[in-house]
């Protein structure tokens, strides 16, 4: 890395340094050691034009690009990080099949339980109800009828409880902090009274750009958030983020349901 180009192709990272071309995001990790390690994971096959890529690739372009953001594009990281998550590419959601999740967002999609290092993915994803439960990422097929979603499911005795602070905090939290200073949170509740399990509310995209459901039924919550496509983003300048909410939120409703079993 330099304070300055060295010469064609160098590029320069969110930090203002300059990286050679072997460093690139976009090039191929260089092979490490294997030292009884898993082989990595190869890259550059060429796609099927009848499939598209396959759900797999994407979830390694998706946690991989997430990785080389927070490392600086260093190249070593990266293939580190291919090593690691490889075998962790077919372990589906514990409590959600792939089947299932195909069949509830009516569209092509493979789900991924993250744990480990692949919860990296969370800096891609809604976390702002049940942060820390147990979490899938759903990556959409070659359609992208939908965006990147997340679905969380937490058992808990105190589901109740849980479900009351989720709604306060969805609809924003004041704090005196003394002195005449308070500090806001943003509000993120779109929809309070939603008719599904024993209580639910959606949420609206600021912030994260996804919304989505939470549910309770008896001990077990449910949160699941789906991300805009493409070409619903383009169109938000039009129709605002309200139809793009709406429409996420009976789809995610659909996958609660499935999760729950009702």
């Amino acid at each position: 890395m330099s304070d300055s180009s060295q010469g064609p192709g160098w590029w320069q990272a969110s930090d203002g340094r300059w990286y050679p071309p072997q460093s690139h995001p976009t090039a191929p990790a260089a092979p490490l050691p294997t030292y009884g390690a898993p082989p990595p994971v190869a890259y550059g096959a060429p796609a099927s034009k009848k499939s598209g890529m396959p759900g797999w690739a994407k979830v390694v372009l998706i946690l991989g690009g997430i990785l080389v953001v927070l490392v600086g594009g260093c190249t070593v990281a990266l293939g580190v990080f291919a090593n690691k998550v490889s075998n962790d590419l077919t372990k589906g959601c514990s409590f959600l099949s792939t089947a299932e999740a195909k069949k509830a967002f009516g569209t092509d999609v493979q789900t991924l339980q993250l744990g480990g290092i692949t919860k990296i993915a969370n800096a891609a994803l809604d976390t702002r109800v049940l942060r820390d439960a147990p979490s899938c990422m759903v990556t959409p097929g070659k359609d992208a009828k939908i965006g990147l979603s997340r679905v969380a499911k937490l058992d808990s005795g105190d589901a109740k409880a849980t479900f009351a602070t989720e709604l306060t905090n969805a609809k924003g939290v004041s704090s005196d902090k003394g002195n005449g200073i308070t500090v806001s949170t943003d509000a993120y509740l779109s929809e309070e009274a939603v008719k599904l399990g024993d209580e639910a509310f959606c949420t609206t995209s600021i912030l994260t750009g996804s919304s989505g459901v939470l549910v309770r039924k008896g001990n077990s919550l449910v949160y699941v958030s789906v991300a805009a496509t493409a070409a619903q983003a383009e169109n938000v300048s039009n129709t605002g983020p309200g139809e793009i909410e709406t429409t996420n939120c009976t789809v995610a409703q659909k996958v609660a349901k499935a999760v729950l079993n009702i």
